[in-house]
């Protein structure tokens, strides 16, 4: 892999180089404080050996103003063992050390540059800390839904924060990956004229489970194949759940103004298999030799689908008084049991006088699409710190 603890003419790889003792390394400077005279915003990248962190690590230096000149310089870089920082002398590899996260807000604040942060983990634990960052009037952009489909005071501090420091908060990723979910609901709550219902195939993984299944598969092997194609968790039983797919739809539902803060619905989960029986076998057996027990009863239930002319889904549904996720079953020729691949449909009812409806389609899943994603928020985001800085 080769970017980008960049400046704006040259850029540097951080694979394979040691630890900097006074050593130049090319392309590599320290932080000018106080202003950006190079056009550049300061990133800071946690998650940058995971997928989707690597793959936008690896395209950070595309993010171009309308001009062609690059907006992003890369100051650090972080996961859960090791901490890579951008100095004049080179790059200081070392230690990801007790604090580093929470010290974060201290210390690009004392660099007195914008600088947004690029959270691609999927750490419960690390949404606590975006208030921080918000306040001192870092931007944060994330594909980790827990800071907005778990605790809902946490939530509204993430919101709040965002506010009271005019700090750019990109989360499109969450939902839909690439599609343009989130802000199609923003403008429609924003018109008065938010959804009042929500139909939804939000998992890419488990449409291709069940597409796979209609195709002839048993459920083990259509979980292997999707596996095998790195498509699901590193643990399959996390798709199967259904959880990933709850916390989708608790974020639709709070974009959508659906969920009060003193009222936010509880939402029913069917998993594709037991919660208890994925427990009793989890980290004991081989999932994928384990599920086979699980074949014969979704074999079953594939036939009695296809003699009625159905498909089984697995659906996200919400409309007042009730929100639910679990599978389900469609016509055979309905668009949501044609889905193919990794994409996802939205179909957002009750929009205005209860006749007009939008829908969103397209690929909802991927490495590469959720990069974009992630991208593009940090794009706008980056636009958002400069111009702040241009009108201070």
């Amino acid at each position: 892999m080769t970017t980008n603890f960049a400046t704006p003419k040259t850029s540097a790889s951080h694979k394979g180089l040691e630890p900097t003792a006074g050593r130049s390394v090319p392309g590599i400077r320290a932080p000018l404080p106080g202003h950006s005279p190079d056009g550049t915003v300061d990133v800071v990248l946690i998650g940058h050996t995971g997928q989707v962190g690597g793959a936008v690590l690896e395209r950070l230096g595309d993010v171009r103003d309308p001009a062609g000149r690059p907006m992003l310089a890369l100051r650090e870089s972080i996961n859960r063992r090791e901490h890579v920082i951008g100095t004049e002398r080179g790059l200081d590899v070392r230690s990801r050390a007790p604090g580093t996260l929470a010290e974060l807000a201290r210390r690009l604040a004392g660099r007195g540059r914008p600088a947004v942060v690029v959270d691609c983990s999927a750490d419960p634990d690390l949404p606590a800390l975006y208030p921080d960052w918000l306040r001192a009037g870092i931007g944060v952009v994330t594909p980790n839904k827990f800071g907005f489909a778990g605790n809902r005071a946490l939530y509204d501090r993430i919101q709040s924060a965002a506010r009271s420091g005019r700090a750019p908060l990109g989360y499109a990723a969450t939902v839909g990956a690439g599609l343009p979910v989130l802000a199609t609901l923003r403008r429609l709550r924003a018109s008065g004229r938010a959804p009042t219902k929500i139909t939804a195939v939000v998992s890419g993984t488990l449409v291709q489970v069940f597409g796979r299944m209609h195709d002839g598969a048993l459920l083990s092997e259509a979980v292997a194949a999707a596996r095998d194609a790195g498509c699901t968790e590193p643990d399959p039983l996390d798709d199967l759940s259904g959880k990933d797919v709850a916390r989708k739809l608790r974020i639709l539902l709070r974009e959508a103004g659906q969920a009060a803060e003193d009222a936010e619905p509880v939402i029913d989960r069917e998993p594709v298999v037991e919660d208890r029986w994925a427990q009793e076998i989890r980290g004991r057996l081989d999932v994928i030799e384990a599920l086979q027990r699980q074949d014969a009863r979704w074999a079953a239930r594939l036939t009695a689908a296809e003699q009625n002319r159905q498909r089984w889904i697995y659906r996200a549904f919400a409309e007042p008084g009730r929100a639910q996720v679990g599978p389900a079953t469609v016509a055979a020729d309905d668009p949501f049991g044609r889905l193919d691949g990794s994409d996802n449909r939205l179909v957002l009812d009750g929009i205005g006088n209860g006749a007009t409806r939008v829908v969103i389609e397209g690929p909802g899943a991927g490495i590469e699409v959720t990069a974009t994603s992630v991208l593009s928020d940090l794009a706008e985001a980056a636009a958002s710190q400069l111009l702040r800085l241009a009108v201070a």
